[in-house]
């Protein structure tokens, strides 16, 4: 992307360092969407490395170049302000600033706030997560670092055009990638790599681990694949032998063409195939405003218009071979809000997000935080929201009302561009670029509206790029404008010296710097890349090993035993290396005090006396050392070389909390510990209600919260407690029904604590014990009346296997009239039903309805002929009830 009439010196280093601002440019545009669509470490390196590299290389450039300047876009004080204002979430402030632009945070945390102790410290940043904000301070400067460089090196509307290339061709094969490991992939990206969390299976996904970011990514290019498109038809038309002659110029144009118009097609395909809802919105956004710039360069018409009806038939004949009732149901669901919305993850979350603007408005809670703060307003069980699924909520939560305006400054001065630019043109070239360039920020701004896509590098990249191609078309167009009328560029411009365009024509006015001023801006940036990139390259290996730590808890949550205690090792010394590489990584100090306090309780069980935390905690109390060193030399007795798990459970829960003060689990395992810390610590109960401020349902909070209460003597908080710690998911209930099923009736957890029918199964399974028939026939009543319930406002298959649940549970109960009429209902939702339907038989035959059960195990046959069961028990009812007559009760009249 050589610019032309520049300064003719082939060879030098200045044509050499442009170059590499060029490749630089395609690599970031190809590679960060490529490794994981950027949201993983390694993405996020890659884009900070070459962030870097195109800001030294580009100063490098300038110093050496005859005539430097700095091209004014009138959006650095927009990027200064969100790098300013970012930075300031991690400037320790004095407890007295900090409570006046942010009161609310002594408020959540009371420990940690002037008035305490200061055992732990007191907070002194606006950010609740430093080393989150830190990192997206990184990468929101390096996408300024990216717009700022691209603004300075198009210097034609043919720079543009070779930027549109890049994009459309990395946009065309993401498309053919994510197709092509859709129709033939294993499950896995790439075919070899396996995430955790997420696969490849059953949507297109490209190299993206979510499809709405895949989506979004595919319609930010797609307007520079029409562009594209219609840039080869433009060329075609121009031929000299058009339309007479078919010459080997014009047959090598129309395949062109059609390999085009094919890469347009495989990218609508693939939008549609990710299942995506938000991208089929932004696709259909970006689609109207591309139409409508193709109509203001007058390049829409009849013939246009019916090779696009051509092409969408030409796609629901794919949909329909690949996916075409997914695709369908999806885009089903625009029906209504509630459809959208599903089981009200959304709502619920947009509501925790409107919460913390409340509390946060000023300043917000840092950025990059959300992961950590949304759970002190809402904390749904076996979920976790890592984003907002807002990108406006999640901006002003985050970086507070300032920082929401910030980006909507931003939005409005893309969209500026391309409005002006578009009103003040004349020129179809510039028409056709602003039908790649105006889409995107109509897809990304509306998208945004339902999803997180501005916190993703991968997504963002094409944004920035097309941005500042915006930017220099609407700065071009003015030039030549002023340069037609003859009109006096503002008092600002005057003063400024102009660029040099291809044709040797001043184009945008540029400030004059000196050169000694780019080359100590190539200082600043190496200094600032050697302090920044290291971290960056130190966290692929921590997040790596973040993963792994992640498959072994899960693959690994129901083990006991040594099992169990061999895993605990084994995903300390993973957690290990995570911290070694990332010492700030709070979440790993979290879960390494929890396991060491796990394996500590399981070493301590096999120890003459067997003391665990609990017994050692209240003797220790009750002992009243006068020392540290003789509780020291007392716990070496008891705990012996086991102690050592104690201590680095109480360290890391102390390191966890000191890079991020809202890790619950942290605060609960220092209220176990807190016996260790002497007499100026805040004590057990100081801890839990901390612990409770912060993660008010999180359930392991919420049950010690619990049992501190009952050790208080206030057993209806207690229970208040449980209650939320009930509804935090099977984990917790399991813990609850072990510990106190003996103690406290049924009723408490379904009546109390309002137990779905999951939780109902549970608490039959607890309630099962030799001494507890009674209370199990309650158990059971209620189980079956919650299954019917949930069966009634079901349909099909669903319906008819929860009735055949209910029928079982009063077949357990000795009803067996009950049992044959849910199960006779289950028939009535879903007749194929054969489980249910032999049961009805085999229940009909307990009973004495030999008629009944041989019509039902006739109907069972011709389902399954070959069933040998089927045949033997049919057999078997059969020679029954010859045997005994046609009497037999009908157990359904009785």
């Amino acid at each position: 992307m050589a610019a032309r009439g520049e300064p003719a010196r082939g060879g030098s280093a200045e044509t050499w360092l442009t170059g590499m601002v060029d490749a630089g440019l395609a690599g970031v545009v190809f590679l960060v969407p490529l490794v994981m669509g950027g949201r993983q470490a390694a993405g996020q390196a890659i884009l900070t490395i070459l962030a870097f590299f195109l800001g030294i290389c580009w100063c490098l450039r300038q110093a050496l170049a005859r005539q430097a300047g700095w091209v004014h876009s009138r959006a650095e004080l927009i990027l200064l302000a969100a790098v300013v204002l970012t930075a300031l979430q991690l400037v320790p402030l004095p407890p007295s600033a900090l409570a006046r632009v942010s009161p609310h945070v002594y408020e959540v945390l009371p420990l940690w706030s002037p008035q305490a102790a200061g055992w732990l410290g007191t907070w002194r940043t606006v950010s609740l997560d430093p080393e989150a904000t830190r990192s997206c301070l990184t990468l929101i400067a390096s996408c300024g670092l990216i717009f700022l460089v691209t603004v300075q090196r198009i210097r034609a509307v043919e720079d543009v055009e070779r930027l549109l290339r890049v994009v459309a061709a990395t946009t065309v094969l993401m498309a053919s990638f994510g197709l092509a490991q859709f129709l033939a992939g294993n499950g896995m990206f790439f075919w070899y790599y396996e995430h955790p969390f997420s696969d490849t299976s059953g949507v297109v996904k490209g190299s993206f681990t979510n499809r709405n970011h895949f989506a979004q990514f595919i319609v930010l290019g797609i307007g520079s694949v029409v562009w594209w498109l219609f840039d080869a038809r433009a060329r075609r038309r121009e031929s000299p032998a058009w339309p007479f002659s078919p010459s080997f110029e014009t047959t090598g144009l129309w395949i062109v063409l059609a390999l085009r118009l094919a890469a347009a097609a495989a990218c609508v395909l693939a939008v549609l195939l990710s299942l995506s809802r938000g991208g089929f919105v932004a696709l259909c956004a970006a689609a109207v405003v591309a139409i409508v710039m193709l109509y203001r360069a007058d390049i829409v018409n009849g013939k246009t218009l019916f090779g696009a009806v051509a092409l969408t038939t030409a796609l629901v004949i794919a949909a329909a071979a690949y996916g075409y009732e997914r695709v369908a149901d999806r885009l089903d669901d625009f029906r209504s809000l509630e459809s959208l919305d599903g089981a009200g993850g959304r709502s619920g979350l947009w509501a925790a997000a409107f919460r913390t603007i409340a509390d946060y408005p000023m300043t917000g809670t840092g950025m990059g935080t959300h992961r950590e703060v949304y759970r002190m307003y809402m904390d749904p069980p076996g979920i976790e929201y890592t984003h907002a699924e807002n990108g406006y909520l999640q901006i002003a939560m985050e970086a507070g009302l300032p920082g929401l305006l910030l980006a909507c400054c931003g939005v409005a001065v893309y969209c500026f561009w391309c409005v002006a630019l578009a009103v003040r043109t004349r020129s179809r070239q510039t028409l056709l670029a602003l039908g790649a360039i105006a889409p995107p920020i109509a897809a990304s701004a509306v998208h945004s509206l339902f999803d997180f896509v501005w916190y993703v590098p991968g997504c963002m990249v094409p944004v920035v790029v097309l941005g500042a191609c915006a930017c220099r078309l609407w700065q071009m167009e003015r030039q030549q404008t002023a340069a037609r009328t003859g009109n006096v560029l503002s008092s600002a411009d005057a003063g400024r010296r102009a660029c040099k365009t291809a044709d040797g024509t001043r184009s945008v006015p540029a400030t004059a710097v000196p050169r000694f001023v780019w080359a100590g801006a190539a200082c600043l940036l190496v200094l600032l890349a050697s302090k920044t990139v290291p971290d960056r390259l130190a966290a692929i290996p921590a997040e790596q090993a973040w993963h792994r730590y992640l498959v072994q808890s899960r693959q690994t949550g129901g083990q006991e035993g040594s099992n169990r205690e061999e895993s605990c090792r084994g995903m300390l010394q993973t957690l290990s290396s995570v911290v070694r590489r990332q010492p700030n990584h709070s979440r790993a100090h979290a879960r390494i005090a929890v396991l060491n306090l796990e394996l500590f309780e399981r070493l301590q069980s096999r120890a003459d006396p067997p003391f665990g935390v609990t017994q050692i905690r209240d003797a220790a109390m009750a002992s009243q050392f006068a020392s540290s060193a003789a509780l020291q030399e007392w716990l070496g007795r008891v705990a012996g070389p086991n102690l050592a798990s104690l201590e680095n459970a109480w360290t890391h829960a102390r390191r966890s909390l000191a890079s991020c003060p809202l890790q619950g689990s942290a605060y609960v395992v220092l209220a176990k510990l807190a016996f260790l810390e002497g007499p100026r610590s805040p004590g057990k109960a100081a801890y839990v209600a901390q612990a409770v401020q912060i993660r008010p349902l999180d359930g392991d909070v919420q049950f010690e919260a619990g049992v501190e209460a009952l050790l208080a003597g206030e057993a209806e908080e207690a229970l208040a407690h449980w209650e939320i710690s009930f509804q935090a998911g099977p984990a917790e209930q399991k813990r609850l029904l072990q510990t106190f099923s003996r103690q406290l009736p049924p009723e408490v957890f379904l009546e109390r604590f309002k137990a779905d029918l999951s939780a109902i199964r549970l608490i039959a399974t607890s309630y099962g014990g030799p001494d507890q028939a009674e209370e199990l026939a309650r158990v059971r009543a209620w189980y079956a009346c919650a299954a019917q319930r949930e069966a009634e406002a079901s349909k099909g298959r669903e319906a008819a296997a929860l009735w055949q649940e209910a029928a079982g549970v009063h077949a357990a109960g000795g009803s067996q009239r009950e049992s044959a009429w849910c199960l006779q209902r289950a028939l009535e939702s879903d007749p194929s039903y054969f489980e249910a339907r032999l049961q009805l038989a085999t229940t009909l035959s307990e009973a004495g309805d030999l008629a009944g059960a041989e019509k039902e195990l006739q109907f069972c046959r011709r389902q399954r002929p070959y069933d040998q069961k089927v045949r033997g028990f049919l057999e078997q009812v059969v020679e029954k009830r010859l045997r005994v007559g046609r009497g037999g009760s009908d157990v359904l009249k009785q």
